[in-house]
């Protein structure tokens, strides 16, 4: 897919799904976007971060649409693990290079009602009181 698909997936969160960010990054949109690139991809690498120290992170999604396997890693804009998140990242697989890819971000409500379905959500980070 080159840079090129991983730049367009990304514009697709910030562009497209802004409004699943939590209302102070959407302000900061309209006048920084920049900085919101900078703080998601921030974001991004602390998730990956904590999910090489656990491996019960990252969970699987089934998404019927397409009858694959998707997974969500949750993303906290602020850096600072333990809370609600502000969304859940799905990944999908590159099955040519064998990573994972930022496809969309989901709210914790939508997560959790897909994640639900093949996954037991052991009160990590996903569970009903904060979906």
């Amino acid at each position: 897919m080159g840079n090129f698909g991983r730049l367009r997936r990304f514009n697709h969160i910030l562009n497209e799904r802004i409004e699943r960010f939590p209302e102070e990054y959407r302000y900061l949109y309209q006048t920084n976007p920049d900085e919101v690139a900078r703080k998601l991809n921030d974001a991004i690498r602390f998730g990956v971060k904590m999910a090489k120290r656990n491996d019960h992170f990252v969970l699987p999604m089934y998404r019927p649409q397409e009858n694959r396997v998707q997974m969500l890693m949750p993303i906290y804009m602020n850096r600072i693990a333990g809370g609600s998140p502000d969304f859940a990242l799905v990944l999908s697989l590159d099955c040519k290079n064998k990573y994972y890819l930022p496809e969309t971000i989901l709210t914790l409500e939508d997560a959790y009602q897909d994640a639900r379905l093949i996954s037991i959500l052991d009160g990590m980070w996903l569970t009903p009181k904060n979906a």
